[in-house]
């Protein structure tokens, strides 16, 4: 079996794939804490906390209903 040429590489890589995956975690909560604060945003401008309440709202002020 080969040895590696630098010594020391396999651990070096391993770590580069560890803080891979610490990243992806960091990302992944990142994102949800973003699309938490768009709620808090859309709540607080039309007082509404749910998306499908939003659309009944909307489709029933439309043009055809008084």
């Amino acid at each position: 079996m080969a040895t590696l040429p630098i010594p020391g590489l396999l651990a070096e890589f391993e770590i580069l794939g560890l803080q891979a995956m610490d990243f992806g975690a960091q990302l992944s909560h990142f994102r949800a804490r973003v699309l938490h604060w768009g709620d808090q945003l859309r709540e607080e401008v039309t007082g509404k906390t749910d998306l499908c309440q939003l659309a009944v709202n909307d489709h029933l002020s439309g043009p055809f209903h008084k």
